[in-house]
């Protein structure tokens, strides 16, 4: 089957949600396990340092009947400094997951800013592009004089949104197709020959 289209920033966007979102699908665990190590390591870097502060007052006290009293009442009291660390250091927790969210979030959307500005400074991307699809692979020509012409096995998968396909290389570079002025019955044909060839995440 064959059919032209061209590529819309909405096009770019919508391949960009969904990939993020295949993205998120593969690696949240990952992004979970992270989250979990800097929790780990924040809570020890509090408790040392409470510790190490208890340590150094500890030292320095001197025996006198007044400050005696203060030490053997700290001393029962380890469970009301439990709860004075945990109110106390509380604040950190969350703002340290808003930060790492944060991060997250900047690192995500840089790379979409420096996709979209790519994308319109590029004359293929801005061109009306061609592509011919068979059992044997994709060939593909774009009215700004570029072509390709590849087989399947190049190709790792192929994911879908409403309006765009993309197909995703082994190299993990991306092939946008745009779907969103095709006719349902050609809908139907590219899904029918992508699922023969690739497998669809």
């Amino acid at each position: 089957m064959e059919f032209s289209y061209r590529v819309s920033e909405q096009d770019l966007r919508e391949a960009q949600n969904a990939i993020s979102g295949q993205d998120w699908r593969e690696n949240r665990g990952k992004v979970i396990v992270w989250a979990a190590i800097v929790t780990v390591l924040l809570l020890l870097w509090v408790a040392v340092h409470q510790w190490s502060n208890n340590q150094h007052l500890m030292e320095n006290r001197s025996l006198t009947a007044v400050q005696t009293f203060r030490q053997d009442t700290e001393q029962r009291s380890f469970l009301e400094d439990g709860k004075s660390f945990v109110f106390g250091h509380g604040p950190l927790f969350p703002l340290s997951g808003l930060a790492f969210a944060g991060w997250l979030v900047w690192v995500v959307g840089e790379g979409k800013r420096k996709a979209r500005t790519d994308f319109l400074k590029s004359p293929i991307a801005q061109g009306e592009f061609h592509i011919h699809l068979a059992r044997e692979g994709l060939q593909v020509t774009n009215t700004a004089g570029a072509s390709s012409s590849m087989a399947w096995n190049v190709y790792d998968h192929w994911i879908e949104s409403p309006n765009v396909v993309v197909l995703i290389l082994r190299s993990q570079q991306q092939f946008l197709i745009s779907i969103r002025a095709a006719s349902e019955q050609q809908r139907g044909e590219l899904r029918t020959l992508l699922n023969q060839v690739l497998p669809k995440r």
